[in-house]
């Protein structure tokens, strides 16, 4: 982490890998690998990913297709076919795209993005999704470490320190890991819908 608590590099070390991801404000990831291949992935307004393979000729463009909490549910490449699509339970747990429980969620990771639940970035080796400020797991419903923060002295639900969301997962998200947003926020849900409320709100 940096001097401003936001994380600048991950280690994942598998059997057979190890794969180290460095990030800059969630516009730009460089992930190296113990093969010594390097790919670096741009982000481009929170729909496009722009993967280029150092070595390779040609990069590939992907668009991610998300649903009312911002949730990566279908990604297509730059013709326009869908290569993948992802589902997921109330709480955000990974399932089958028939909504049926997923037997090995960890088969269900995506080969073009670790954006998953909400927009966040999922950790499929181990189940759980990295929101930025603490770790959540949807297989509780809670977050693995304490709220620093109580948003709303007014509501009992803010004094569950390790609650999402207020306990109310399907009108919400919570962008930072600290602050829970409903859907009259403008930081909630899809980017392309946050941008048409503000220009309804004349913000725009």
């Amino acid at each position: 982490y940096g001097p401003d608590r936001a994380r600048i590099r991950r280690i994942d070390s598998k059997p057979n890998q190890s794969l180290t991801t460095y990030y800059m404000g969630g516009i730009y990831e460089k992930v190296h690998d113990s093969n010594g291949q390097i790919k670096h992935k741009h982000y481009i307004a929170d729909v496009a990913v722009v993967t280029q393979t150092e070595g390779e000729s040609t990069t590939k463009e992907n668009y991610l297709h998300k649903d009312h909490l911002g949730s990566v549910v279908a990604i297509t490449d730059s013709t326009g076919n869908v290569i993948e699509r992802a589902s997921y339970d109330p709480w955000g747990k990974k399932r089958l795209t028939s909504w049926r429980p997923a037997p090995d969620y960890t088969a269900l990771a995506s080969n073009i993005t670790t954006r998953g639940f909400t927009g966040h970035e999922s950790l499929d080796a181990v189940g759980l999704t990295h929101m930025g400020g603490r770790v959540y797991d949807q297989n509780l419903g809670r977050f693995l470490s304490a709220d620093p923060i109580i948003q709303a002295p007014h509501n009992l639900q803010s004094y569950n320190r390790y609650s999402y969301g207020w306990n109310n997962p399907l009108n919400g998200t919570d962008p930072s890991g600290f602050e829970w947003h409903g859907p009259d926020d403008k930081h909630f849900g899809d980017p392309v819908d946050k941008d048409v409320r503000e220009r309804e709100n004349g913000e725009r």
